[in-house]
């Protein structure tokens, strides 16, 4: 900004700290919660359509007005998103978690297992991502696993099919 011109003196000069407008002053919608008893077991209405609409590049993790708040990419036992806020409303995060692609990253054995860091930083942007939109955020993850959701345990397993957002 400064290089650019935009400002006249640096923050650690003047100590003016510039927010982005639409922080201080765009209103977020109410967001009502999902209820897991009314929820339908695939994600349907809305969110059908933004699968739909993106189905050739992969999906969002975005939740529609009166969508569902069920997200497959979290495996089973955390594909159901409870709505706990809407402070996030209107935010949007691009979640890139590892290398992409087969390399695994840094590899090491503890107590039998192989450790492989692209597994761990996967579960963990998975976890963020769920937490992002518990609180009402739009959240992309741009690296993915078909078969890998959030995992409970210590160890995670090894495998090799990550993939970029587009399948590629």
């Amino acid at each position: 900004m400064l290089r650019d011109g935009y400002r006249p003196q640096s923050f650690r000069e003047d100590r003016s700290l510039w927010v982005p407008y639409h922080f201080l002053h765009c209103p977020s919608p109410d967001l009502p919660a999902g209820d897991p008893e009314k929820a339908p077991e695939n994600q349907t209405g809305e969110i059908e359509a933004i699968e739909a609409s993106t189905a050739s590049t992969g999906t969002n993790l975005a939740v529609a007005s009166g969508g569902s708040r069920r997200f497959p990419i979290f495996g089973k036992d955390y594909e159901y998103v409870p709505l706990e806020s809407t402070k996030l409303t209107g935010r949007v995060y691009y979640i890139v978690t590892g290398h992409g692609g087969p390399d695994p990253g840094a590899m090491g054995k503890k107590g039998g297992n192989t450790l492989c860091e692209d597994e761990y930083a996967y579960d963990v942007g998975l976890r963020l991502a769920r937490n992002l939109l518990a609180h009402g955020a739009t959240a992309y993850m741009i690296v993915r696993d078909p078969d890998d959701g959030i995992r409970p345990g210590q160890y995670l397993d090894c495998d090799y099919d990550e993939v970029i957002w587009g399948n590629k």
